[in-house]
């Protein structure tokens, strides 16, 4: 049953993050294009540890773009520019002057496409499992004449008929 649901969850989340991650690279490149740079006021900070004890870093900032009124988000932020901000109140973000929304931490802009490619990966291995599963389910409907093979794929010799077997056994006395 657990390898039904892993396969289903990697059959419909591999796509899902496929059409994410293509959302994701696009707003990144036209960051990297158009993207302009300012200074964002941290308002908050939050570390939230899980209960596998990993910690995620998370930011409220606010800044005022060129055109159109300030905004606010929260967004997770790595550790080292988690403390540079908590310690400097403030951090460097490029945001997309046409969706202020759209925006990144840091200098410049970085090319993302993590989604993508694991997307991807879950895609192509929800397939070949399906294509494992299809092989190992026609292999034994193809093989019934293994049956009449020995172990080694090699046909099995008859077994003698009881007078050939006197013959033999008269053979090894006579030696």
């Amino acid at each position: 049953m657990k390898r039904i649901l892993v396969f289903l969850a990697a059959l419909i989340g591999g796509p899902v993050l496929i059409v994410c991650g293509i959302g994701e690279y696009k707003d990144s490149k036209q960051l990297q294009a158009q993207g302009k740079t300012i200074t964002a006021k941290v308002t908050k900070a939050e570390e939230t540890v899980s209960r596998k004890g990993r910690h995620k870093y998370w930011l409220t900032i606010e800044f005022q773009p060129e055109q159109g009124s300030a905004q606010t988000a929260t967004s997770q932020i790595s550790s080292d520019r988690f403390s540079r901000a908590v310690a400097d109140k403030a951090i460097s973000l490029v945001y997309l002057p046409s969706n202020p929304r759209v925006f990144q931490f840091g200098e410049k802009a970085e090319t993302r496409y993590g989604s993508v490619v694991f997307g991807s990966v879950l895609l192509v291995g929800a397939l070949a499992f399906l294509g494992y599963v299809r092989f190992v389910r026609r292999a034994p409907a193809a093989g019934t004449n293994a049956s009449a093979q020995g172990s080694m794929g090699i046909p099995a010799s008859p077994a003698p008929a009881a007078g050939d077997q006197q013959k033999v056994d008269d053979q090894q006395k006579a030696a």
